[in-house]
């Protein structure tokens, strides 16, 4: 919709509009899932280079229509999921450019209003979704010093409100780059499935686990339960499986998915509590996080797992990849498995399988190998 002058806004939208600035009639939750800037250009550069590339052709421009699409500044926000279970798409925003026509001063903390609405077109959908996406946080440099005298350069920066270990993940989903992600359900988890003793009645945790389809194929064995800290992982996993949300309470969704229910908790895994289980499995949860949060990482498997529980792990072995990086995933090896699990866990080595040669991923990131292992744990009484 491109509105050339005030007068062309009807009374019916302008009314609209002021009313979701002013918080009447329209819920507006402000969005807090601001992250990091991105290291070359910022999110804040991109989304404000975005933005003009559009008045530049359009200098008018106040609402932009993008129905399933994003919004310009795509920062992902916390849309709420239908009350009838459907996962809320965009629809259209309405751009700071909006505060010019409305003759408005009650935009200072909103760069821009996006307007979300259930795919479902249900009941519950009469009453769409805004949200209020706050500015980007800004800085002063040091004057530049030249002939021209020019200004103090402003940088855009995001504000940091997420904790440091989760902050690569965050921007990881927002950016698309789950390479880790496999589309289907795990090789291991369907070859040592068995190993894990389970019963329909049994309670499977997998940590940190994404979208995982895993989730979905465990959903009709047993009682599966996945975490993750990264919100956006869920919403993904609910559109892909067209599944429903049935009950949310504390970060905790209840899912609705063919005819069977998984618990999903959205949340930090090192304050993770929700009680004992009587399985795992790790297929690339512990290879992921930095080393040094390990230790850390087992201490939530201890209290997490009844004694004589299984515990499926994956560790990967590996050369240092084209960029020198290390991981993730990081090398994980016999010994540091032992160092890690031996007091609280029976340790047995199942396989260790070459993936080189399978995985042409693992050639193209620079590996001259590439090896997982798994191993089976079992937690032990005695501790």
């Amino acid at each position: 919709m491109y509105l050339e002058t005030d007068a062309e806004l009807n009374s019916y939208s302008k009314a609209t509009l002021q009313a979701a600035i002013e918080g009447k009639r329209i819920d507006i939750a402000i969005d807090e899932d601001n992250d990091e800037a991105y290291e070359a250009p910022s999110l804040a550069a991109t989304a404000s280079l975005r933005l003009a590339a559009h008045l530049r052709h359009t200098p008018s421009l106040v609402v932009r229509y993008d129905y399933g699409g994003t919004s310009l500044f795509r920062q992902e926000t916390n849309a709420p999921i239908c009350k009838c279970g459907a996962l809320r798409c965009f629809e259209l925003e309405f751009l700071p450019t909006l505060v010019f026509f409305l003759g408005s001063t009650n935009m200072d903390d909103i760069s821009s209003l996006t307007v979300w609405t259930c795919p479902s077109s249900c009941p519950d959908s009469q009453v769409e979704s805004i949200f209020a996406v706050p500015p980007f946080d800004t800085t002063r440099t040091e004057p530049v010093e030249n002939d021209d005298d020019t200004e103090d350069i402003i940088q855009p920066q995001l504000p940091q409100k997420e904790e440091d270990h989760l902050k690569p993940w965050q921007n990881r989903w927002i950016n698309g780059r789950i390479t880790f992600h496999m589309t289907d359900v795990n090789y291991i988890l369907i070859k040592r499935e068995s190993l894990l003793e389970l019963k329909a009645n049994s309670r499977m945790l997998i940590p940190l686990c994404g979208k995982t389809v895993d989730l979905a194929y465990l959903a009709g064995k047993c009682n599966v339960v996945g975490v993750d800290a990264v919100e956006i992982a869920l919403k993904q996993f609910i559109s892909e499986h067209k599944a429903q949300v049935i009950e949310f309470k504390n970060g905790n969704y209840t899912i609705s998915l063919n005819g069977h229910i998984l618990q999903y908790v959205v949340g930090d895994w090192f304050s993770f509590d929700r009680g004992q289980f009587d399985a795992a499995f790790d297929r690339g949860a512990l290879v992921a996080i930095n080393p040094e949060d390990r230790p850390a990482y087992v201490q939530v498997l201890i209290r997490s797992l009844s004694p004589g529980a299984k515990l499926l792990l994956v560790a990967t072995e590996h050369s240092p990849f084209k960029d020198g990086r290390l991981g993730p995933p990081f090398n994980l090896t016999k010994d540091q498995v032992h160092i890690l699990f031996e007091n609280f866990f029976s340790i047995q080595a199942i396989e260790t399988e070459d993936r080189f040669h399978i995985d042409s991923n693992w050639k193209e990131r620079g590996c001259s190998y590439f090896f997982e292992s798994t191993y089976l744990l079992t937690r032990r009484c005695d501790s």
